[in-house]
């Protein structure tokens, strides 16, 4: 019997018999199958979400929804940086210092100026000459 006979022979809802035959753990099929994504769309996700692009892009590459990206993100532990990301910048610009220009101007900032936190993830960047 399928869950919607059950339903009408007992009088409740669909809702209760499906929570009364998951607290039993008594498996239900309702004709749907869960997606195993293959190592190429893991591969993709992975990709776009390290070049910190969204979901919605991950789920226009492998053509499935983003409830799915999400799922494959959670279970192959991909981080995915929600936060935006300007691509002109170059947010490794200090990590060599390398040229006298790029040690002048971290001098100048590290005398001159200061950071200041406006939120969780928002900062400010400060210069008084």
């Amino acid at each position: 019997m399928n869950i919607t006979e059950v339903a009408k022979q007992t009088h409740h809802k669909i809702t209760t018999v499906s929570k009364v035959l998951h607290n039993h753990n008594i498996d239900i099929k309702l004709g749907l199958q869960k997606y195993v994504p293959t190592e190429q769309d893991i591969q993709i996700v992975k990709e776009i979400l390290d070049n910190h692009q969204s979901y919605k892009a991950a789920a226009r590459a492998i053509h499935k929804d983003i409830t799915i990206v999400k799922r494959i993100a959670q279970e192959n532990n991909l981080v995915y940086d929600y936060r935006p990301y300007n691509k002109n910048l170059k947010h490794n610009f200090f990590s060599v210092i390398d040229t006298p220009q790029k040690a002048w101007l971290l001098g100048f900032l590290f005398t001159d100026g200061s950071v200041r936190q406006l939120g969780e993830h928002n900062y400010q960047i400060r210069l008084s000459i």
